[in-house]
């Protein structure tokens, strides 16, 4: 009997976290939004990669491309929800992506500012990135993420 007081004890005290939901932790803005940028023949796709449970109001994202190109796509699942912090509103979920043409040569420069809330429990202060490509004969070959 004391054996098996002991194994629990020693489970209980050891692995409580295994009985956190983690629907409750606090998600910091640097794991709540990662930027990941990949190149392609023809197109740069800069991924801006949300965690679980993380949205971004579609009227709180704001992008600017210079020099300004009429062929970006904006690429992501969006649905409405309500919630206490700005009512009925239209949100993305999971990741926003940006389909960006290459240049022939020299630099693009993608201005990306957004807001999101965790779960409708905590919102995030307002995000702001610079992300500058370097292209040489239509490649890419230098990017910087500010």
């Amino acid at each position: 009997m004391n054996l098996f007081l002991l194994f629990v004890s020693a489970v209980f005290s050891s692995n409580s976290f295994l009985f956190i939901e983690t629907s409750d932790q606090f998600v910091s803005p640097e794991e709540a939004y990662t930027i990941t940028i990949n190149s392609f023949d023809d197109h740069v796709l800069i991924d801006l990669k949300l965690h679980q449970n993380v949205y971004v109001y579609s009227d709180k994202l704001n992008f600017t491309i210079s020099p300004e190109n009429k062929n970006l796509k904006v690429e992501t699942e969006s649905l409405v929800i309500k919630d206490e912090f700005f009512g009925e509103s239209e949100v993305f979920i999971n990741n926003i992506f940006f389909n960006v043409p290459n240049l022939k040569d020299g630099i693009l420069s993608f201005k990306l500012n957004y807001l999101g809330c965790y779960q409708g429990k905590y919102c995030y202060p307002e995000k702001n990135n610079k992300i500058d490509l370097l292209f040489k004969e239509n490649r890419l070959i230098s990017k910087k993420i500010l």
